[in-house]
């Protein structure tokens, strides 16, 4: 006849950040495991888990039945429990927890163009975290500030440094086309003077400039008085 002692070990579990731990005294069976937590909305978690002591080989039980062997991959958020038998049937229990990653925290600042039909628009990103972003399925890059920009709907993507990608959406919007036009003609006496009236955004334009030059009050302002010396054509460029 022969006599079976049963020995009932303590158990320690020990978290230690992204690496959980377990050890099981006297039997000398020390489990870790090197954890990544899921993607918000994603099954994209991973455990990888470590075995050190007892006597190979070992045998894994996970609490979930379709879960199997150290590797485990496209896992969603949640409580994953091993427990792992070496050959002289010591065993250890490990609990993990993978929880969904915070989304950043950033800002969509959008700067349309001034001028139609003109690339002068400007898409910009202001954030604390360390981020890395991408326009158009382009290569991430750490740049907060896209110019150049015409008008229209842009995709961007955001990336973390947990790896997790966020798609965002930017509208510039078309700007209205500019008008500027000059009266055709300005009647005047020989000697006489008056004021040249152009009509149109000239609230949008921020520099003028008339040519020739000749018999003008000035020649980079969008009113000027004209001395009646001549017959002359003007000419008036807004920018």
């Amino acid at each position: 006849m022969q006599n079976l002692l049963l020995c009932f070990w303590p158990f320690f579990l020990f978290n230690n950040g992204l690496h959980e731990r377990a050890y099981l005294p006297g039997c000398e069976i020390e489990l870790s495991a090197l954890t990544k937590d899921p993607c918000p909305g994603s099954d994209n978690g991973r455990i990888e888990l470590e075995i050190t002591g007892g006597q190979p080989p070992y045998y894994l039980n996970w609490t979930d039945p379709s879960l199997s062997g150290m590797l485990l991959e496209e896992l969603g958020p949640g409580i994953y429990g091993v427990t792992v038998t070496d050959q002289k049937g010591c065993s250890a229990n490990l609990t993990v927890f993978l929880f969904p990653v915070s989304p950043p925290q950033y800002q969509l600042i959008l700067e349309p163009g001034l001028c139609f039909g003109v690339a002068d628009g400007t898409v910009r990103f202001e954030s604390e975290d360390p981020l890395e972003y991408r326009i158009n399925n382009s290569a991430f890059d750490t740049a907060t500030v896209f110019t150049g920009l015409l008008p229209g709907v842009y995709s961007f993507s955001i990336r973390d440094t947990f790896g997790c990608t966020y798609e965002v959406s930017a509208h510039l919007p078309t700007p209205a086309p500019l008008t500027l036009e000059l009266p055709e003609t300005l009647h005047l006496f020989l000697g006489d003077t008056g004021m040249i009236l152009p009509t149109g955004d000239l609230e949008r334009f921020v520099s003028y400039s008339w040519e020739p030059d000749l018999w003008l009050s000035c020649s980079d302002c969008p009113t000027p008085l004209t001395f009646a010396e001549e017959e002359l054509t003007y000419r008036l460029t807004a920018t």
